[in-house]
């Protein structure tokens, strides 16, 4: 058995799909097994990654038909083997050929059933890195329970709704059917949520090899009405699966601000649409508006305070004042530049 499994699910990134192996293949640690799940690509991508997988031993290629990319998860997620299973979407790649290394001391040092690590942005277009997580004291993890790591962490914005940035205990995900819903957006949230209510302890480390590339074309830069649905039904579930039982109040709190910042991210995605849709958007994400009490993120405490001074309809005014004058800032900033 591998220490590590490393799912990477394929579709249509004949381009990027190479750099995404290569920096696994580079690393220092061989301990790993490297599982590349092709969901039906019509692009080159399957031949280029069966020619690694004859070179390599290390290398097993699943070839399915298109399921999306919840479904090639778990399809990885049943073929693994490793100890520890980590996922590398294959349009990003790792550049420190020690991460896995350091990765692992990390694991063994805390004593963790997931542990959260860093990512930065990589900006194709300027070929530019840009840093998304602070720097926190790990060190201090230590020193505290379960209960108290958890809220540790979202304190200090180390649990994101990302399965990347996280090695993850194959027993957990068995043990618990820790599974992507399939046919969903958005799916790292609710899975996320489900992960946070079944880990016994938590871990976290400034680790920041991951690098998620930004592409104009990216499905994650659109934003769509029947998305945003998603989204909510998202936080929906989020809500539902906080209702744990045996876990302290410091816990619950913790998870609640994780679905806060979630909502957040609702209601900066709907002041983005048209005035028809914004308004129904509006209307129907209103009734988890009490989630903003949670959680000193900044982007929560300002849409809170908004709240507070201008109600739910005011405050969704002011988001959408600042979202149209930041896109004319971009729109002149680009002009200037061009």
């Amino acid at each position: 058995m591998s220490y590590f499994s490393i799912i990477v699910p394929v579709y249509q990134t004949e381009k990027y799909i190479e750099q995404c192996i290569e920096s696994v293949l580079q690393q220092d640690l061989d301990d790993y097994e490297l599982i590349l799940v092709n969901d039906g690509s019509t692009d080159g991508s399957p031949v280029i990654c069966d020619q690694y997988a004859s070179q390599s031993g290390k290398i097993c290629v699943i070839h399915k038909k298109n399921g999306g990319l919840s479904d090639a998860r778990n399809t990885g997620i049943r073929t693994a083997s490793g100890k520890y299973l980590l996922f590398l979407d294959s349009d990003d790649f790792w550049d420190d050929s020690q991460f896995l290394s350091k990765l692992k001391n990390k694991i063994e040092h805390q004593d963790c059933d997931v542990m959260n690590f860093h990512y930065k942005y990589f900006y194709e277009a300027e070929n530019q890195y840009r840093e998304f997580s602070p720097s926190f004291a790990e060190e201090r993890l230590r020193e505290m329970d379960a209960d108290q790591r958890f809220r540790y962490l979202v304190d200090q914005n180390q649990y994101i709704a990302s399965a990347c940035n996280k090695a993850v205990l194959r027993e957990l995900i068995s043990q618990n059917n820790l599974y992507f819903r399939v046919g969903i957006t958005s799916e790292d949230i609710e899975w996320c949520a489900r992960l946070a209510s079944c880990s016994k302890k938590m871990g976290g480390c400034n680790l920041d090899a991951y690098c998620y590339r930004q592409r104009e074309e990216s499905i994650t830069h659109t934003i769509k009405a029947e998305n945003i649905d998603m989204l909510r039904k998202n936080i929906c579930a989020c809500i539902r699966y906080g209702k744990l039982p045996n876990r302290s109040r410091q816990y619950k709190d913790a998870y609640f601000i994780y679905t806060a910042y979630q909502y957040g991210t609702l209601l900066f995605h709907i002041n983005h649409l048209e005035k028809k849709e914004r308004n129904e958007q509006r209307k129907l994400a209103e009734p988890y508006r009490y989630l903003l009490r949670y959680g000193e993120n900044k982007k929560i405490v300002l849409l809170r305070v908004f709240g507070r001074l201008f109600g739910y309809l005011g405050m969704n005014r002011c988001l959408r004042f600042f979202i149209v004058l930041s896109t004319k800032g971009n729109r002149k900033k680009g002009k200037k530049n061009g």
